[in-house]
């Protein structure tokens, strides 16, 4: 499993664009991801999406920081959080009705559909916010 983290830019190789996604995966994945931009967007304006190769990460204010990254499926998208305590986000999404894939040394991966970003936005908020706190200088 790819565990991007804000200093591995180089790593991921050239960037792509939405476009590149949407063939790789479906329209419907990636307008999820966008869907989720627009709550990261409640949390830092200045949030924005890197694509890559291998996963869209993010930048804030122009500077990678990739405390979520996201890879669209062609059903799904999977996302990947960089928190701190991943026990407590597993039962909390869980509780929710997301579905957990795994829990990674940095990561908790889970996967979401349209339905799950808008009925379960709250959630989705509070894991990013607390993410992109920890994950910030």
């Amino acid at each position: 499993m790819i565990e991007p983290g804000a200093d591995d830019e180089e790593a991921v190789g050239p960037t792509v664009d939405r476009q590149f996604w949407v063939n790789r995966a479906s329209e419907k994945s990636v307008s999820i991801a966008d869907q989720c931009l627009s709550i990261l967007k409640e949390v830092v304006t200045s949030v924005s999406f890197k694509y890559n190769r291998e996963f869209m990460g993010l930048t804030v204010e122009g500077a990678v920081n990739n405390f979520i990254v996201f890879k669209p499926k062609k059903q799904f998208l999977s996302v990947q959080a960089k928190v701190e305590d991943r026990p407590h986000w597993k039962g909390a999404l869980e509780e929710k009705g997301i579905e957990v894939i795994s829990i990674g040394e940095r990561r908790i991966r889970f996967r979401l559909t349209a339905h799950d970003v808008t009925d379960k936005r709250d959630i989705l908020r509070e894991l990013f916010e607390a993410s992109y706190k920890e994950n910030s200088d």
